[in-house]
């Protein structure tokens, strides 16, 4: 008896083992080098094999290969039979195993050929491998309304594929991210699929985060908005994105934003700016504010039903601007609050100016705000000043929303929302943050290599981890003016600790000159600047050395010092 109980147990052993080496032999990597000479990295998990290509770093003479977190360690096996093949002089034979080192740049030699290589990998999320039926993404980047057909599968960090399938369509999407270098995009599915785990749905958007400097708030924001009612905006999550064999950074997937409101009985329309209408789209201007709104669901209205909208909203802004109570029987309080919330928290640049969103509900008659959404330019990025009061920016709605701060069941439904909402800006500012940069930490050094940046805005910080403290920085004190503002007791929030070191401030004439240098404890402010002379110069401003061009320097007293930083003195006729 006892021996076969050995004997089962040796068996149950074997079986593990077994199913292990199977597992392991569906996530495998290969250096291909194709008979052509060409080389890329192929990866294999479940019954799917991408191919991977090279990005190359011009700057530095660097071929780079960024892998998907589904590669579950550093070893590579070479497929290059036909071609004579060396690492750092070494020379590769056919199916050899090599190992990489991470951040090391190695000596590529194929058939006498030489190039540096090098490897960067993901860890924590899935990877989107997409691809069009022409087989690259030119026409797709050469115009943003261009639609193509293609492919989608989709492998999750532990190898197993999650989603395999058609796309409808892929095309670009977005204003001003559409101009940047790294393209945001919109897919469309064959039927509706829960991708990466979010709610079920038809249509995505991948968002390109090229203006976050920290690639997290857009989601903070986003799911602090679910939290507080706004549940028809879209879930979201990060992925790390490869078209046509090519990767393209990490980007965040979400649902469409009018995805829930097809299916209803009332109509989505969006404030909205005049050059951002296609021509011939359907829209109506207010007569007061003269606020522009565009449609968005159903997608088909009728003349009738377009007329009745905008005769509504109209009612609604004459009621508001006239001091007439009846505006309150016309739209949903509670809503509008929220909405308004959450731009005054994380001072979003383009509140309610464009992409802001509202729902008719014909069976009601009333107008809800929301869903809420592109929070590209919050936290700090554009609007640096934490003690920016309520009235006036961020917000492009002023016409409306300055009134309606002066009702006492509007302020009322904020405040409470805003005292409800401290508590989770604990765990956001003491957990959340710290655990999402851990996330997608790996992604974000990839990202950060494959894009130089050019934000239109101010950003001082190089290093990924100032940036994350500068997000807590910001967050923190935008809730500790508004505690003050609005007398809330028992909150105060915390900046990060600081490091103990000290970093440089370099003050430098344009031309090179060092005119000052100072040393600044880590988590510091300026507090005041060298003096200058004002017939020559303006004043100091931050200076991008990689870029060679001055960074605009207003509130420099606002954002502490996480990293040696440079200013340059800048000259009157340069304004």
């Amino acid at each position: 008896m006892k021996k076969r109980i050995a004997l089962l147990g040796i068996f149950l052993i074997f079986l593990c083992m077994l199913g292990f080496l199977i597992s392991e032999s569906k996530r495998k990597t290969q250096f291909v080098v194709d008979d052509g000479g060409n080389f890329y990295v192929s990866v294999k998990a479940d019954e799917s094999t991408q191919k991977i290509m090279p990005w190359y770093d011009e700057t530095q003479g660097v071929y780079y290969f960024f892998l998907p977190s589904c590669v579950n360690d550093e070893t590579v096996y070479f497929d290059s039979s036909r071609h004579s093949v060396e690492i750092d002089g070494n020379k590769i034979h056919k199916r050899a195993k090599w190992v990489w080192e991470k951040d090391r740049i190695y000596s590529l030699r194929i058939d006498g050929d030489f190039m540096r290589i090098t490897f960067m990998k993901s860890e924590n999320l899935p990877a989107f491998f997409i691809y069009t039926s022409s087989g690259n993404m030119d026409s797709v980047w050469a115009d943003k309304e261009y639609e193509e057909t293609g492919s989608l599968t989709i492998i999750e960090k532990d190898g197993h594929i999650e989603y395999t399938g058609n796309l409808n369509k892929i095309s670009g999407r977005g204003n001003m991210t559409w101009q940047a270098a790294k393209k945001p995009y919109a897919i469309s599915l064959k039927d509706s699929y829960p991708l990466c785990d979010l709610s079920s749905a038809k249509n995505w958007k991948l968002l390109a985060l090229y203006y976050e400097y920290d690639k997290m708030h857009s989601k903070i924001i986003l799911d602090t908005a679910r939290k507080i009612g706004f549940t028809g905006t879209p879930e979201c999550t990060w992925v790390d994105l490869y078209c046509c064999g090519e990767y393209q950074g990490l980007y965040l997937l979400t649902g469409d934003v009018s995805e829930k409101y097809k299916n209803t009985s009332g109509i989505l329309f969006e404030k909205a700016v005049d050059f951002q209408l296609k021509y011939g789209e359907p829209f109506f201007e207010t007569d007061y504010a003269h606020y522009l709104f565009k449609y968005d669901s159903p997608e088909k209205l009728s003349s009738e039903e377009m007329k009745e909208t905008e005769n509504f909203v109209q009612k609604t802004e004459t009621a508001l601007l006239s001091g007439d109570d009846t505006y309150k029987e016309y739209i949903d309080i509670d809503s509008l609050a929220k909405q308004y919330l959450l731009d005054k928290i994380f001072m979003e640049n383009d509140a309610m100016w464009a992409s802001t969103f509202y729902y008719l509900d014909q069976q009601e008659n009333k107008i809800y705000a929301g869903p809420s959404w592109d929070y590209d330019q919050a936290c700090g990025l554009a609007l640096p000043n934490y003690n920016t009061s309520l009235e006036g920016r961020p917000n492009n709605m002023g016409t409306w929303y300055d009134i309606l701060y002066q009702d006492v069941d509007f302020y009322t439904s904020m405040q409470d929302t805003y005292v409800e909402l401290l508590p989770e800006f604990e765990n956001i500012l003491y957990q959340e943050i710290d655990q999402y940069a851990e996330w997608i930490q790996a992604s974000e050094a990839m990202d950060e290599v494959l894009y130089e940046r050019d934000v239109p805005y101010l950003f001082i910080y190089d290093e990924w981890d100032s940036r994350t403290k500068y997000l807590k920085y910001f967050l923190a004190h935008r809730l500790n003016y508004l505690n003050d503002l609005w007398g809330i007791e028992g909150h105060s929030f915390q900046s990060p600790e600081s490091t103990g070191e000290y970093h440089t401030i370099y003050f430098k004439s344009l031309d090179g000159i060092t005119m000052e240098e100072r040393t600044v404890l880590d988590g510091s402010c300026l507090s005041e600047l060298p003096a200058l002379d004002e017939e020559k110069y303006i004043g100091w401003y931050y200076w991008d050395q990689n870029a060679g061009k001055f960074i605009d320097h207003e509130y420099s007293t606002m954002r502490p010092v996480y990293e040696d930083v440079y200013c340059c003195a800048r000259i009157v006729e340069q304004e």
